[in-house]
Parts: C-alpha cells; sequence; structure tokens
C-alpha cells in the first residue's frame, strides 16, 4: 500500500467506506484530495490504490455508470465530460482533478487492429525461439515430454473423478517447462559464449605462429637457411673431416 497516499487526510476514512460498499464516488475522492494533487501520474496511483484493495471508483454523475471508469469505460465517460462541459461554457473543472486525468486518459489512442496483429506476431515468434532452444537440448527436451505427459495425466485423473483440473498443478508443471526453456537458453548462450572463446583461442594461437615464424626468419641465413640448421650441417661437415684425417 502507498503510505504516502494514506497520509492524505480523509483517504482512509474513504478507504474503510469503499470496502464497505465496495465502490465510491469521483466527486467523494475529489473532496479528500488536496488541491495539489493535480499531477496525472499522482491521480493514477491514487485509482491504482483503490483498484487495489477491490474498490470500484464510479462517476455518479454519468447515467448508467454503474461500474469501474478506468480504460474499458473512458470513451463512454468522456462523451458523457463532453456533453456537461458544453452546457456549462467551459472545459473541466479546475477542482476537478480526477476526471481532468480520465479525460486526458480517453484521448489516448487505442491498440489498433495492425497492433495487435505485429504484437501476435512478436509473441509467435518468441515462442518459436523458445521452443527452437528446448529443441537444441535433448535432456531438456527429454524433460518437456515428461512434465507434457505429466500434464496430460493430471487431466485425465481430473476428468475420471469428474473433476476439473487442478490449476495448481497445472501450473506448476507450465512453470517447469518455462524454467527448462530458461536454462536451454541460457546452456545454449554458454555454449556459444564457449565456441567464441574457442575462437578467440585459435585466434591467439595463430598470432603465437606467426610470432615464431617471425623470429626463426630473423635468426636464418642470408639463403634462407635457418641458423640450426646451419649449424647442424657445419658440425657434420666438421666431423666428416675429422673422421677422414682420422684414417690418413
Amino acid at each position: 500500500m502507498d503510505k504516502d497516499l494514506i497520509r492524505i487526510p480523509g483517504l482512509q476514512r474513504l478507504i474503510r467506506k469503499g470496502r464497505q460498499t465496495g465502490r465510491i464516488s469521483i466527486d467523494e475522492l475529489n473532496e479528500v484530495l488536496p488541491p495539489d494533487v493535480v499531477d496525472p501520474e499522482k491521480i493514477e496511483r491514487v485509482l491504482n490504490l483503490f483498484a487495489s484493495l477491490g474498490i470500484d471508483v464510479v462517476d455518479e454523475k454519468v447515467q448508467g455508470s454503474a461500474g469501474l471508469l478506468p480504460k474499458e469505460r473512458l470513451r463512454k465517460e468522456d462523451s458523457a465530460l463532453r456533453a456537461d462541459t458544453s452546457t456549462l461554457g467551459t472545459v473541466i473543472r479546475l477542482d476537478d482533478p480526477v476526471r481532468m486525468y480520465l479525460r486526458e486518459m480517453s484521448t489516448v489512442e487505442l491498440l489498433t487492429r495492425e497492433g495487435e496483429i505485429e504484437i501476435a506476431q512478436r509473441i509467435e515468434g518468441g515462442r518459436r525461439k523458445m521452443f527452437a532452444a528446448v529443441c537444441r537440448c535433448p535432456a531438456i527436451f527429454h524433460e518437456i515430454m515428461q512434465l507434457a505427459a505429466r500434464a496430460v495425466e493430471i487431466i485425465e485423473e481430473a476428468r475420471a473423478r469428474g473433476e476439473d483440473p487442478d490449476l495448481k498443478d497445472l501450473l506448476d508443471v507450465e512453470e517447469k517447462v518455462i524454467n527448462a526453456a530458461a536454462i536451454a537458453e541460457y546452456e545454449e548462450k554458454v555454449n556459444r559464449a564457449d565456441e567464441e572463446g574457442d575462437l578467440i583461442e585459435e585466434e591467439e594461437e595463430i598470432d603465437e605462429e606467426e610470432l615464431e615464424a617471425a623470429i626463426r626468419e630473423r635468426r636464418a641465413t642470408p639463403d634462407g637457411t635457418p641458423l640450426v640448421e646451419e649449424v647442424i650441417t657445419k658440425e657434420q661437415q666438421i666431423e666428416e673431416a675429422l673422421e677422414h684425417i682420422r684414417k690418413a
């Protein structure tokens, strides 16, 4: 619960009333809100507070508005406010911050059909990536198949008893599936990182070989023969010469 909001004088009394009746009116809420509470974020926090407590904030001025105001009824509320303000010759009273907030919210563009399709495609793409990550890990894939079989057993056992499947059991299975998918994705990232690390190590080895080659070139004789081979050749020639002298 938002402690800063609870400190507003009269708000706790309004909360107690809302818990008893299940609702409060916008006018009642405006009466307890301080004059400086006109920031949309603060108004939203107040409405969210009542929503979290299961208290409906309704507008008694709008005919037939017995339900919640936010979101699903913003369009209807906006039409009613336009009718009221056209009669009064003003936009909205400055001492009515809640209605001002709802009015602004009603002007926010709703999700279009194209937007819904785009979001659905992104969700489907994410699901495919998750399944692909799972299938690339045999151990996790096997565990997923076992969990799926367990889910089928839960459903069949519940149907045999003439009951609905225990939602908790199904959620447990789903949670394990999600965790398994997350583990598979993590392992894939680790393996990919290891492969990249191997490539880096190979590059380092190549650099080391190039360095050794450069050193060998610097130790070579003018005709390109490495100094070590040249020394060995000279040593062999000397030994052959000494052997020839002994025989003579």
